[in-house]
């Protein structure tokens, strides 16, 4: 079996104990990690990635110090996700792979599964669907074709789905989303239904279907909300003001992007709050309003203004 201990890792080393740790000290450090893991993923649900990788990095050392390998694995992947939200595709990508070789080496289907669907939501994010797919038809096998479902397997075929939408095969993209669907809603994962909802949005607009799209990122935003993911809540008001403004709403819009805004504004998400400020001088634009679309160009240049200076 390959060995998953890459050469970093054992630079510096010198020598260790032959005493194991008592197994209170295990327990210990164990349910810290885990707590470390939840703080992390609160932060992360927030949009304060910096925050969050501190809480992963610490997580993944106390699991690491107590050998857990499915808290390895766990731990590795959250620093992936959120290096990938920062901006830092490599070190994303790094950490992911260093989780996959990890849980190859564990035989467990779950875990290489979980860590499947990071590295190809990396590759998605990236744009680089043909890869994504790739990965992920090479574990389709893996797949079961009934239930009992699993979380990762409605993450599979969610992630199946993006790439296919990528690759503009939009009739099997519906049919992947459709069936992640279905096994969230079976395990009552209202987070990943958002997420299928929000995507079949995509499909269907790009299909033409307006009206469709428009029920499915009410319905994304719905389960959102439940979630009370701001982040999940913001992107979706986003995109129903976008579908509104395509459907010539410019009044429900302009509400939809307004509110957008104010939820990126409420996390300081500047990426975010650029966007919304983009599209609100667009439908003011659109809509005659001169002057109502200059101060939103002037909001997004002192937004730029602001982000650049030290």
């Amino acid at each position: 079996m390959k060995s998953w201990i890459p050469l970093v890792i054992l630079v510096g080393f010198t020598s260790c104990s032959s005493a194991p740790p008592p197994k209170e000290e295990v327990f210990d450090k164990r349910n810290l990690a885990t707590q470390y893991m939840e703080f992390g993923n609160r932060y992360y649900q927030d949009a304060d990635y910096p925050q969050a990788l501190q809480l992963y990095m610490l997580a993944k050392n106390y699991f690491t110090s107590v050998d857990d390998t499915e808290g390895i694995i766990g731990s590795y992947n959250a620093i992936g996700k959120t290096y990938l939200q920062m901006g830092m595709p490599t070190e994303a990508e790094t950490h992911v792979s260093f989780a996959l070789d990890v849980a190859k080496a564990s035989g467990k289907i779950r875990l290489i599964l979980q860590t499947v669907n990071h590295l190809a939501g990396i590759h998605l994010q990236q744009g680089d669907f043909a890869k994504a797919y790739g990965l992920l038809e090479e574990y389709r096998a893996q797949i079961p074709q009934t239930a009992p479902w699993t979380v990762e397997h409605g993450v599979y075929f969610h992630n199946l789905g993006a790439a296919l939408q990528g690759l503009k095969r939009l009739i099997e993209a519906e049919k992947a989303v459709s069936q992640a669907t279905t096994i969230n809603f079976e395990l009552k994962n209202y987070g990943e239904l958002a997420s299928n909802y929000y995507l079949l949005a995509l499909i269907r607009q790009n299909q033409g279907n307006l009206q469709e799209a428009i029920s499915d990122g009410e319905t994304a935003l719905k389960y959102d909300k439940q979630m009370e993911n701001s982040l999940g809540i913001a992107q979706d008001l986003l995109l129903l003001g976008f579908l509104k403004e395509k459907s010539g709403n410019y009044a429900e819009a302009f509400d939809f992007y307004s509110r957008s805004f104010l939820v990126y504004r409420s996390l300081n998400h500047r990426r975010g709050m650029d966007r919304s400020l983009k599209r609100l001088e667009e439908v003011a634009e659109k809509s005659g309003k001169t002057m109502e679309a200059k101060l939103y160009r002037e909001a997004r240049e002192a937004l730029e203004t602001a982000k650049t200076k030290p």
